[in-house]
């Protein structure tokens, strides 16, 4: 946040921070249920942001400099899709462990060729 609130950016009447948190395996963060997750989050006063913003899978949260921060979006911050039990239980299965047709290999790399684009 510092090294970004160092950059020269072009005049601005206002300067926002968009944060988007996104639903790739490479890059999952906590999941957040409310402003009070953002608690322990340093005091962003003393930075050129104006307004921070961050964009998760569970809603969306905005930070204003002189009233902190509030959600904008998401009332149910269920996430969606299965547990992490449910998909324990099928990487356990024998079609993975056996692997007689490659599947999970195949699986593993595609994983692996996200994971590496990200980086």
């Amino acid at each position: 946040m510092a090294e970004k609130s160092a950059k020269q950016f072009r005049p601005v009447d206002e300067l926002w921070l968009a944060i988007q948190c996104s639903p790739r395996i490479s890059e999952i963060m906590l999941e957040l249920t409310g402003v009070e997750n953002f608690d322990s989050v340093p005091s962003l006063e003393s930075y050129a942001f104006l307004r921070v913003f961050v964009l998760t899978f569970t809603g969306a949260y905005e930070w204003r400099k002189g009233e902190g921060w509030r959600k904008l979006t998401g009332d149910s911050p269920a996430a969606q899709g299965p547990s992490f039990d449910d998909l324990k239980n099928v990487l356990s299965g024998s079609e993975w462990l056996d692997d007689p047709d490659g599947k999970a290999m195949r699986v593993a790399t595609e994983c692996l060729r996200q994971k590496n684009e990200t980086d």
